[in-house]
């Protein structure tokens, strides 16, 4: 009986085993920014891993790779055991390996901290680091951070979102990785490079887009839609909607303006995102705000007071808007500090409202377009 339990044990050990550490994988070390570890590479995984990346991420690798003037061959891959991202070689395949949690999880504060991060990883593969098999040493991570701020600066980031990921921290070096003060340093070195070659902050032509990842958001009502105006297909997303008898108060109103039907949504939660099939530039917005239907129910329900626009290219506007009808011109036009190009996607937040005469809980706006760059 003792026997047959080892034995049942001994398979059973053996096939959870072959799960974690396939009979094709191989362990490397693999060096972060901050430390390094020890990965399983799976050959499968080191060959195909590109295949199943986001678009988001093979766009910002092919746009630090262009401003690099290389073609970008490298293999990348997720893994959730890895911190943020590392780079290493597999067989004489470059990896990158990210983990998508870091990807996913970005505050707007952060979002140019995914770049960078990849920035220094790429960084690792063109200075040869990982050909001398020693691993990771102070020196290449300087000469890593180096070039990440280079490409931060010609990417359009400032010097502060350039340095985030190391701002306010106070981090020891150690055998594999410099101290934070020096990577700080590193990383101004490669920033004001750029700025000092092409001078008066301005990056080569063309600006590269990096297109974000689309942020955390709970998607209550979608409608296709096309552009007319630039004939481009998109959806058009809101976070909450209200109801009318049966009718939804939600993204239809947004979309089109034949039925007279306002959002109405709780300004705790109002947010509608933009997404179109190809990037597009925008430097307006159109907007309609109240349920404009009378006078009566304008002032019925609260208004957009405060609204933030925030672009997949990692900026953010900020508009007030006037509470009054605009009957006479039926929507107003808001010019944006400036052009947004190559843009992806696009998220309207309403951040304070006007209070309305008896929902003072609801706000409405009747319509939100963006006004597109027509280059025709």
């Amino acid at each position: 009986m003792n026997a047959k339990w080892i034995l049942s044990f001994i398979f059973f050990l053996s096939v959870v085993l072959n799960v974690i550490t396939p009979a094709n994988a191989d362990s490397v070390e693999v060096c972060g920014i901050r430390k390094c570890m020890q990965l399983e590479i799976d050959d499968n995984a080191a060959i195909y891993g590109s295949n199943f990346a986001p678009n988001s991420i093979k766009e910002i690798v092919a746009a630090i790779s262009k401003f690099s003037g290389i073609t970008p061959n490298f293999v990348v891959m997720a893994d959730p055991r890895v911190p943020n991202a590392v780079a290493t070689v597999h067989k004489g395949r470059q990896l990158i390996v990210y983990n998508p949690a870091f990807i996913q999880n970005v505050g707007d504060e952060e979002e140019w901290n995914v770049t960078a991060v990849l920035a220094h990883e790429i960084g690792h593969h063109l200075h040869g680091h990982y050909l001398d098999g020693r691993g990771s040493l102070p020196h290449k991570e300087l000469e890593a951070d180096e070039y990440s701020g280079f490409i931060m600066a010609a990417l359009g980031a400032t010097l502060r979102e350039a340095q985030f990921n190391w701002l306010g921290k106070n981090t020891p070096g150690s055998f594999t990785h410099p101290p934070s003060l020096e990577r700080l340093a590193a990383i101004g070195k490669g920033w004001n490079s750029f700025h000092d070659k092409f001078g008066g902050g301005q990056a080569p032509d063309p600006v590269v887009v990096v297109n974000r990842p689309v942020p955390p958001f709970g998607k209550r009502d979608c409608r296709n839609i096309t552009f007319g105006d630039i004939e481009v297909s998109g959806e058009i997303c809101v976070s909450s909607v209200s109801h009318l008898n049966e009718k939804i108060l939600g993204a239809r109103a947004l979309s089109t303006h034949d039925d007279n039907l306002p959002w109405v949504t709780q300004p705790s939660s109002a947010s509608a995102l933009f997404e179109f099939e190809r990037p597009v530039d925008i430097e307006g917005l159109r907007v309609q705000n109240g349920d404009n239907y009378s006078e009566d129910t304008y002032y019925h329900v609260g208004r957009a007071k405060e609204i933030t626009i925030k672009f997949s290219d990692g900026t953010k506007e900020h508009l007030d808007l006037p509470d009054s009808p605009n009957f006479e011109n039926y929507f107003r036009r808001y010019r944006l500090a400036r052009e947004h190009k190559g843009i992806k996607w696009m998220l309207v937040e309403i951040l304070d409202l006007h209070q309305g005469e008896r929902l003072s809980n609801r706000v409405a706006v009747d319509y939100f377009r963006p006004i597109f760059v027509n280059r025709n």
